[in-house]
């Protein structure tokens, strides 16, 4: 599992992510999820973010506190198990058929880097799992 290296405030443009504004669905629940934040009970849990400033879990939250021009935002940044892989790589094969969203292929990456921590190479993880489609 990603292990917490930090908890800090950082400034909403130095991060990265987003939903598709251009579905009406996510439009409306973005609009929602902002109401609340703004609302007298207003209240959010922090964005998980990775060592780039990658939203890996909270793009709606995000894409709300834009909306309500929020200058800086509570993170928690963790140390991915995925650092010093070829990431891009890894996502761009993830997805090649263009059926999952960003937070999916996120997620996907994350349980692959943890594979490879828990088995400590990924030529261990190639060697002990069986992989399919």
């Amino acid at each position: 599992m990603a292990a917490i290296s930090v908890i800090e405030t950082v400034p909403i443009g130095s991060l990265n992510g987003g939903v598709r504004m251009s579905d009406p669905k996510e439009v409306a629940r973005v609009g929602k999820l902002a109401e609340e934040i703004a609302g007298d009970d207003g209240y959010f849990s922090r964005i998980l973010v990775n060592h780039a400033g990658d939203v890996m879990e909270g793009q709606h939250r995000l894409d709300a506190l834009r909306k309500l021009g929020v200058d800086q935002v509570p993170i928690t940044r963790v140390d991915e198990a995925t650092s010093g892989l070829p990431v891009d790589a890894m996502r761009t094969a993830i997805n090649a058929s263009g059926k999952y969203r960003d937070e999916h292929v996120d997620q996907i990456l994350a349980h692959v880097g943890d594979a490879i921590r828990e088995e400590g190479s990924a030529q261990a993880v190639l060697d002990t799992h069986v992989f399919s489609l």
